[in-house]
């Protein structure tokens, strides 16, 4: 999820090359920087998530709760804490 926001940690251009690329950039400039809100609308794309993802509220939650690590602490520090 945060390769298809297409901003790197740096804040640099990731190159999206996903036949959704539009739709994730449609997706992400609505979502600004609300994890929760880009979770959630990715979560509705059916031909990749299906209906019943978004559904499971404890999916969802450490969904959001790790894209909020990447966005905030990035992808080094997300991944240590993960496998602690």
């Amino acid at each position: 999820m945060r390769y298809v926001t297409g901003k790197n940690e740096t804040g640099g251009t990731i190159d999206v090359r996903d036949p959704l690329a539009a739709r994730f950039k449609i997706i992400a400039d609505g979502a600004g920087t609300d994890a929760a809100v880009f979770v959630r609308e990715l979560l509705n794309i059916k031909e990749i998530f299906g209906d019943d993802l978004k559904l499971n509220s404890q999916f969802v939650t450490e969904v959001i709760n790790h894209l909020v690590s990447l966005f905030e602490q990035g992808a080094l520090k997300t991944v240590q804490k993960v496998v602690k």
